[in-house]
Parts: structure tokens; sequence; C-alpha cells
């Protein structure tokens, strides 16, 4: 019997390119999949457990353009839990309500989701902000008492979206002031971490190393796709020149390829 798969290039080549060395050390163990499952819609899934938001970097381009936009979508989607909580980490000077005006006028210009005013309203209502530096343990002690203060879900994902060389202290600043929950605890931590993940096989070893001195592999998502990109550019050569594909790669095996 035939069975029809779908090829997912945003985990495939990410997973053969930027990880083949750490892969090839024993040092990622199940970061990435080959699944046969089809790719979720937003209205496909939904988070049931309250959750906070941490976007480090959240005043840069990376925020405005595309990870409010995202949450925007699986808000109006309904993916989101009622109680969540997104806090924007960053050294501009902004309160919250300046930066809900902020997201809100990106929503406005970015977001390739059908938008009206009443919804992105409700939506900004569960954002604020949070100004502090990257490179200043005390910060992350207030970030801390912000969670405490404001009663913010304590399930947190915290997204990365920094300077490479900010990456290691960052995740060491979160751990020592808690923010980081243990494995089996009754709360979950996951973190984010933005391309690039080092600058070749020895530097992203040594950063992943680093990682796994305050995370566990569970925690821990990375997102690199510059490091694929060249590999999407050549998706024939990709075909043919390895025999192992090319055999399948056709109309009867293949439901369809994503690029994400």
């Amino acid at each position: 019997m035939k069975h029809k798969v779908q090829i997912h290039f945003s985990e495939m080549l990410f997973a053969i390119q930027s990880m083949r060395g750490l892969e090839a050390h024993g040092e990622i163990t199940h970061s990435f999949r080959f699944g046969t499952e089809k790719f979720m819609n937003p209205q496909d899934i939904r988070i049931e457990e309250p959750v906070t938001f941490v976007i480090f970097g959240a005043t840069g381009d990376l925020t405005r353009r595309k990870l409010m936009p995202a949450l925007y979508v699986l808000f109006k989607e309904g993916a989101l839990t009622n109680d969540f909580s997104i806090v924007g980490f960053a050294r501009r000077d902004y309160d919250d309500a300046g930066f809900r005006k902020l997201m809100s006028d990106s929503l406005h210009e970015h977001s390739r989701a059908e938008i009206d005013e009443p919804s992105i309203q409700e939506f900004c209502s569960h954002v604020r902000y949070y100004r502090g530096d990257l490179s200043d343990a005390s910060a992350y002690a207030g970030l801390y008492a912000q969670f405490e203060q404001n009663v913010l879900p304590a399930n947190r994902i915290f997204y990365l979206s920094i300077t490479p060389e900010l990456i290691d202290s960052t995740v060491g600043n979160l751990k020592h002031a808690g923010l980081i929950t243990a494995p089996h605890s009754k709360h979950w931590t996951r973190v984010i971490v933005e391309k690039p993940f080092g600058n070749d096989a020895p530097s992203a070893r040594l950063l992943n190393h680093r990682l796994l001195e305050s995370l566990t592999e569970s925690q821990i998502y990375r997102i690199d796709h510059y490091l694929g990109k060249e590999t999407v550019q050549n998706i024939l050569s990709f075909r043919f020149a390895n025999t192992i594909f090319e055999p399948v790669f056709n109309r009867t095996y293949v439901d369809h390829i994503q690029i994400t």
C-alpha cells in the first residue's frame, strides 16, 4: 500500500543543516521530528493552561513584524486560553499603555489576518511592558516581582529575540532569579532561542552546552531558519543529489511540501 506523506522543510532542513554536528555528539535527542502528521493549523490546537509569554527584545523589528501578529492570530482563532499574558522586556522607555499602542500599530501594519478594533483592544489588554537591561541581573529579579505582583500565569514561555552573545547570560539570569521551573514541577517553562544558534558547529555546541547548564532539553526550542536558506534555494539539487529521497519525491508519495 502506498502512503502519501507531507514533507516539512522547516523542520527537515533545519535539522539536517544546523544541528547535524550536535546530534553527532549526542547533545540533542528530540528537538526535531520527521513525522507524517498534518501540519497543524491554529484552529486545530488550543493552549488550555494559563500561560505567560515573555518576549526579550520586545521593541525590535521581529516582535513588531512577526511575533505579535502571530500571537494575535492564535488569539483570534481561539488557540489561546483566556488566561494568558504577554510581557515585553526591553530597554526603551515605555509604560504599559505606550507599549500596547506600539503593538496595536504593528498589528494594523503587519498582521496578515483580518483585523478589527475590538479584538485588537481585547488582545492588547493582555499585554504589558517591563523595562530592563538584559545585562543587569537585578532586572530579572524585578521581572520575577512583576509575576508575583500581577499574579501572572506561572507557566512561562521566554522568547529570546536578542543577539547571540546575550543568550547565555540571559538564560543564566532567568535561572538565578527563579524564573525557570524544574522539569517536573507543577508549572512548566519553555525557552525559545532565535537565530543564529552559533555561527558554526563548535560555537553551536558550546551554546548548547551552556543552555543545558540551566535548562533541560525538553525546555529548549531552537530557531535558525537562515541555516536552511541555501538548501531551500536548491531544492532540486537536494532532491536529485540524494538517492534516499529522489525515488520518492513525486506526486505518488508526496502529498504536499510546506516551507514555513
